[in-house]
Protein backbone atom coordinates (compact mmCIF):
# COMPACT_ATOMS: atom_id res chain seq x y z
CA UNK A 1 0.00 0.00 0.00
CA UNK A 2 1.24 3.48 -0.84
CA UNK A 3 -0.20 5.41 1.58
CA UNK A 4 -0.85 3.79 5.31
CA UNK A 5 -3.39 6.61 5.65
CA UNK A 6 -5.13 6.91 2.18
CA UNK A 7 -7.04 9.67 1.00
CA UNK A 8 -9.91 7.80 -0.38
CA UNK A 9 -10.42 10.42 -3.09
CA UNK A 10 -7.06 9.38 -4.51
CA UNK A 11 -7.07 6.31 -5.94
CA UNK A 12 -3.16 6.13 -6.12
CA UNK A 13 -2.92 5.74 -2.17
CA UNK A 14 -4.74 2.03 -2.81
CA UNK A 15 -2.46 -1.16 -3.76
CA UNK A 16 -2.81 -1.52 -8.01
CA UNK A 17 -5.09 -4.30 -8.61
CA UNK A 18 -3.65 -5.67 -11.01
CA UNK A 19 -0.04 -6.77 -9.61
CA UNK A 20 -1.38 -6.84 -5.42
CA UNK A 21 -1.08 -10.75 -4.21
CA UNK A 22 -4.12 -12.02 -2.58
CA UNK A 23 -2.34 -12.33 0.72
CA UNK A 24 -1.64 -8.82 0.59
CA UNK A 25 -5.35 -7.78 0.07
CA UNK A 26 -5.87 -10.00 3.25
CA UNK A 27 -3.73 -7.44 5.01
CA UNK A 28 -5.32 -4.77 3.25
CA UNK A 29 -8.77 -5.59 4.09
CA UNK A 30 -8.11 -7.66 8.07
CA UNK A 31 -5.78 -4.19 9.30
CA UNK A 32 -9.60 -2.27 9.14
CA UNK A 33 -11.11 -4.72 11.23
CA UNK A 34 -12.34 -2.51 14.19
CA UNK A 35 -12.61 -4.94 16.94
CA UNK A 36 -8.68 -5.58 15.86
CA UNK A 37 -7.75 -2.38 16.11
CA UNK A 38 -9.26 -1.58 19.48
CA UNK A 39 -7.61 -5.06 20.73
CA UNK A 40 -4.48 -3.46 20.02
CA UNK A 41 -4.70 -0.27 20.87
CA UNK A 42 -4.89 -2.07 24.58
CA UNK A 43 -2.53 -4.35 23.91
CA UNK A 44 0.01 -1.60 22.75
CA UNK A 45 -0.91 -0.19 26.27
CA UNK A 46 1.06 -3.15 28.29
CA UNK A 47 4.28 -2.31 29.58
CA UNK A 48 7.23 -2.01 27.58
CA UNK A 49 8.83 -4.46 29.47
CA UNK A 50 5.72 -6.88 29.60
CA UNK A 51 5.60 -6.91 25.95
CA UNK A 52 7.74 -9.72 25.43
CA UNK A 53 5.25 -12.30 27.32
CA UNK A 54 2.56 -9.39 27.55
CA UNK A 55 1.49 -10.69 30.99
CA UNK A 56 1.26 -7.36 33.10
CA UNK A 57 -1.55 -4.42 32.31
CA UNK A 58 0.38 -1.44 34.12
CA UNK A 59 -0.68 -1.77 37.53
CA UNK A 60 0.63 -5.31 37.63
CA UNK A 61 -2.63 -7.48 36.52
CA UNK A 62 -2.86 -10.31 34.23
CA UNK A 63 -4.11 -8.88 31.38
CA UNK A 64 -6.80 -9.98 29.25
CA UNK A 65 -4.94 -11.16 26.15
CA UNK A 66 -3.78 -13.87 28.59
CA UNK A 67 -5.33 -17.17 28.21
CA UNK A 68 -5.25 -18.78 31.78
CA UNK A 69 -5.40 -22.45 33.03
CA UNK A 70 -7.75 -22.46 35.30
CA UNK A 71 -9.35 -18.61 33.84
CA UNK A 72 -7.65 -16.04 36.05
CA UNK A 73 -10.05 -13.91 38.43
CA UNK A 74 -10.70 -10.88 37.76
CA UNK A 75 -8.27 -8.14 38.78
CA UNK A 76 -6.41 -11.24 39.57
CA UNK A 77 -1.77 -10.83 39.85
CA UNK A 78 0.40 -13.31 38.42
CA UNK A 79 1.62 -13.85 42.07
CA UNK A 80 -2.10 -14.26 43.30
CA UNK A 81 -2.72 -16.92 39.95
CA UNK A 82 0.34 -19.21 40.77
CA UNK A 83 -0.54 -19.19 45.04
CA UNK A 84 -4.10 -20.49 44.06
CA UNK A 85 -2.21 -23.66 41.74
CA UNK A 86 -2.78 -21.55 38.38
CA UNK A 87 -0.77 -23.94 35.78
CA UNK A 88 -0.26 -21.82 32.45
CA UNK A 89 -0.65 -18.45 31.20
CA UNK A 90 -0.78 -17.70 27.08
CA UNK A 91 0.85 -14.94 25.78
CA UNK A 92 -1.15 -12.29 24.04
CA UNK A 93 0.21 -13.64 20.57
CA UNK A 94 -1.85 -17.00 21.50
CA UNK A 95 -5.33 -14.61 22.01
CA UNK A 96 -4.67 -12.57 18.81
CA UNK A 97 -3.90 -16.18 16.72
CA UNK A 98 -6.72 -17.97 17.88
CA UNK A 99 -9.28 -14.90 17.99
CA UNK A 100 -8.05 -13.75 14.29
CA UNK A 101 -6.44 -16.16 12.35
CA UNK A 102 -3.04 -14.61 12.34
CA UNK A 103 0.02 -16.83 12.35
CA UNK A 104 1.45 -17.96 15.84
CA UNK A 105 4.91 -17.78 14.36
CA UNK A 106 4.86 -13.80 14.56
CA UNK A 107 7.54 -11.79 16.73
CA UNK A 108 4.86 -9.19 17.44
CA UNK A 109 1.13 -8.71 17.11
CA UNK A 110 0.76 -6.84 13.57
CA UNK A 111 0.29 -2.98 13.94
CA UNK A 112 -2.82 -1.95 11.74
CA UNK A 113 -2.03 1.27 11.21
CA UNK A 114 0.45 0.48 8.77
CA UNK A 115 0.71 -1.54 5.88
CA UNK A 116 3.68 -4.43 5.43
CA UNK A 117 5.84 -5.69 3.01
CA UNK A 118 4.76 -7.95 0.53
CA UNK A 119 3.47 -11.82 1.87
CA UNK A 120 4.79 -11.04 5.04
CA UNK A 121 3.74 -14.17 6.84
CA UNK A 122 0.87 -12.77 9.10
CA UNK A 123 -2.30 -15.22 8.39
CA UNK A 124 -2.60 -18.73 9.93
CA UNK A 125 -3.26 -20.14 6.53
CA UNK A 126 -3.58 -24.18 7.46
CA UNK A 127 -7.20 -25.01 5.93
CA UNK A 128 -7.66 -28.36 7.94
CA UNK A 129 -8.39 -25.98 11.18
CA UNK A 130 -11.83 -25.79 10.13
CA UNK A 131 -11.96 -29.47 10.77
CA UNK A 132 -10.78 -29.10 14.74
CA UNK A 133 -14.39 -27.94 16.15
CA UNK A 134 -16.91 -29.99 17.48
CA UNK A 135 -19.98 -30.75 15.63
CA UNK A 136 -23.26 -29.39 16.55
CA UNK A 137 -25.47 -31.19 14.28
CA UNK A 138 -25.18 -34.69 12.87
CA UNK A 139 -26.40 -36.18 9.50
CA UNK A 140 -25.45 -39.72 8.73
CA UNK A 141 -25.74 -40.97 5.28
CA UNK A 142 -23.89 -44.88 4.68
CA UNK A 143 -21.08 -44.21 6.86
CA UNK A 144 -21.07 -40.63 6.78
CA UNK A 145 -21.25 -37.86 9.43
CA UNK A 146 -21.25 -34.27 9.04
CA UNK A 147 -21.82 -31.50 10.39
CA UNK A 148 -21.87 -27.77 11.12
CA UNK A 149 -19.67 -26.36 13.22
CA UNK A 150 -20.91 -24.22 16.43
CA UNK A 151 -18.83 -20.81 15.28
CA UNK A 152 -20.86 -20.51 12.21
CA UNK A 153 -23.03 -22.34 9.98
CA UNK A 154 -20.36 -21.58 6.49
CA UNK A 155 -18.13 -24.56 7.59
CA UNK A 156 -18.61 -27.98 7.55
CA UNK A 157 -16.68 -31.13 9.67
CA UNK A 158 -17.31 -34.71 7.29
CA UNK A 159 -16.26 -37.86 8.75
CA UNK A 160 -15.86 -41.14 6.76
CA UNK A 161 -15.70 -44.92 7.36
CA UNK A 162 -12.69 -46.48 6.32
CA UNK A 163 -14.16 -49.49 6.42
CA UNK A 164 -17.03 -48.48 3.37
CA UNK A 165 -16.40 -47.75 0.08
CA UNK A 166 -15.22 -44.77 -0.71
CA UNK A 167 -16.11 -43.57 -3.97
CA UNK A 168 -19.89 -44.17 -2.83
CA UNK A 169 -18.90 -41.93 0.31
CA UNK A 170 -17.43 -39.38 -1.82
CA UNK A 171 -20.59 -39.26 -4.02
CA UNK A 172 -23.06 -39.07 -0.80
CA UNK A 173 -21.04 -36.30 0.39
CA UNK A 174 -21.90 -34.18 -2.90
CA UNK A 175 -25.27 -34.94 -2.39
CA UNK A 176 -25.61 -34.43 0.98
CA UNK A 177 -23.69 -30.58 0.39
CA UNK A 178 -26.00 -29.88 -2.41
CA UNK A 179 -29.11 -31.16 -1.11
CA UNK A 180 -28.74 -29.84 2.50
CA UNK A 181 -27.32 -26.91 1.39
CA UNK A 182 -24.61 -27.19 4.15
CA UNK A 183 -22.21 -24.99 2.59
CA UNK A 184 -22.55 -21.53 1.17
CA UNK A 185 -18.87 -21.48 0.71
CA UNK A 186 -16.51 -18.33 -0.40
CA UNK A 187 -17.07 -17.20 -3.65
CA UNK A 188 -13.48 -15.66 -4.59
CA UNK A 189 -14.02 -15.08 -8.39
CA UNK A 190 -10.51 -12.99 -9.85
CA UNK A 191 -12.58 -10.54 -11.20
CA UNK A 192 -13.72 -8.88 -8.40
CA UNK A 193 -10.10 -8.36 -7.71
CA UNK A 194 -10.29 -5.28 -9.62
CA UNK A 195 -12.96 -4.03 -7.49
CA UNK A 196 -10.75 -4.76 -3.72
CA UNK A 197 -9.47 -1.01 -4.25
CA UNK A 198 -12.80 0.05 -5.09
CA UNK A 199 -13.94 -1.60 -1.88
CA UNK A 200 -11.38 -0.04 0.43
CA UNK A 201 -12.12 3.49 -0.98
CA UNK A 202 -15.91 2.65 -0.24
CA UNK A 203 -15.16 1.41 3.00
CA UNK A 204 -12.41 4.38 4.22
CA UNK A 205 -14.76 6.98 3.21
CA UNK A 206 -17.91 5.70 5.03
CA UNK A 207 -15.74 5.87 8.09
CA UNK A 208 -15.57 9.24 7.37
CA UNK A 209 -19.27 9.37 7.68
CA UNK A 210 -19.62 9.92 3.82
CA UNK A 211 -23.04 9.13 1.88
CA UNK A 212 -23.65 6.67 -1.02
CA UNK A 213 -24.04 9.43 -2.98
CA UNK A 214 -21.03 11.58 -1.95
CA UNK A 215 -18.70 8.12 -2.41
CA UNK A 216 -20.47 7.37 -5.45
CA UNK A 217 -19.21 10.85 -7.10
CA UNK A 218 -16.25 10.82 -5.44
CA UNK A 219 -15.28 7.05 -7.17
CA UNK A 220 -16.86 8.30 -10.04
CA UNK A 221 -19.93 5.90 -10.28
CA UNK A 222 -23.25 6.60 -11.35
CA UNK A 223 -25.18 3.98 -9.19
CA UNK A 224 -25.06 5.15 -5.35
CA UNK A 225 -26.74 1.38 -4.66
CA UNK A 226 -23.55 0.36 -6.23
CA UNK A 227 -22.01 1.69 -3.18
CA UNK A 228 -23.94 -0.43 -0.63
CA UNK A 229 -22.81 -3.98 -2.21
CA UNK A 230 -19.24 -2.28 -2.26
CA UNK A 231 -19.79 -1.57 1.59
CA UNK A 232 -21.07 -5.30 2.08
CA UNK A 233 -18.36 -6.85 0.21
CA UNK A 234 -15.50 -4.68 1.85
CA UNK A 235 -17.42 -5.45 5.41
CA UNK A 236 -17.50 -9.32 4.60
CA UNK A 237 -13.20 -9.06 4.00
CA UNK A 238 -12.87 -7.02 6.55
CA UNK A 239 -14.78 -9.09 9.63
CA UNK A 240 -14.76 -12.38 8.21
CA UNK A 241 -13.03 -13.52 4.91
CA UNK A 242 -9.90 -11.88 4.93
CA UNK A 243 -8.02 -14.95 6.22
CA UNK A 244 -9.71 -17.13 3.07
CA UNK A 245 -8.08 -14.51 0.49
CA UNK A 246 -4.49 -15.28 2.27
CA UNK A 247 -5.63 -19.31 2.23
CA UNK A 248 -6.56 -18.29 -1.63
CA UNK A 249 -3.07 -17.04 -2.05
CA UNK A 250 -1.38 -20.15 -0.67
CA UNK A 251 -3.37 -22.35 -2.64
CA UNK A 252 -2.26 -20.54 -5.72
CA UNK A 253 1.22 -20.53 -5.15
CA UNK A 254 0.62 -24.54 -4.78
CA UNK A 255 -0.87 -25.10 -8.16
Amino acid sequence: MKNDNPDWKNPADYPDADTTSLYQWAWEFFRRNPSYRRDYDEYARLPRESLGDGLLRPDGIISRFCKCEPAAMPGESVTQFALRGGKRIGTPREYFSERYRLSKLLLAVPNPYRSLPPNTPVFDTDLTKMLTYDISKVYEHYGIKTGLTPETDREIVITIDLDLPLETQFENIKTIIETKGLIRGFKHRKNHRSKYPLYLRAFDARQENKGAAEIADGLRIDDPQTINKYLKAANNLIHRDYWKLAAMHKLELGK
